[in-house]
C-alpha cells in the first residue's frame, strides 16, 4: 500500500473475513513489511494468529510503502480474505 508520502507509521490493525455463519477467515502467519530504498523490511513476523482483528504495535518506523506478506492461512481454507487495513 502506498501511503502517498512518508509518514510515521507504529502501528497497523487487521480485520480478516467473517462469513455469514460465522466462520472467521483469519490468517495464522505472515510479516508486516515496509519499503526502505527499494528493499522490504520485516517490522513484525506474526506466526500464530488466532484472531479476527489483531493489532500490532512496533517501534515506530517512517515509510511511504507497506505491505502484508501473508504465508498460512487457516488450515480449513488457505487463503487470504482480508476485510480491513488500518495503518497508524
Amino acid at each position: 500500500m502506498d501511503l502517498g508520502q512518508r509518514e510515521t507509521i507504529h502501528m497497523v490493525a487487521l480485520y480478516f473475513f467473517v462469513n455469514e455463519h460465522g466462520f472467521v477467515y483469519y490468517n495464522t502467519e505472515y510479516e508486516i513489511q515496509y519499503s526502505e530504498e527499494g528493499t522490504w523490511k520485516t517490522i513484525l513476523h506474526v506466526e500464530d494468529n488466532q484472531l479476527q482483528a489483531p493489532v500490532h504495535s512496533f517501534p515506530p518506523v517512517v515509510a511511504q510503502q507497506i505491505r502484508i506478506l501473508f504465508h498460512k492461512g487457516i488450515p480449513q481454507a488457505d487463503l487470504v480474505r482480508l476485510y480491513e487495513l488500518e495503518i497508524y
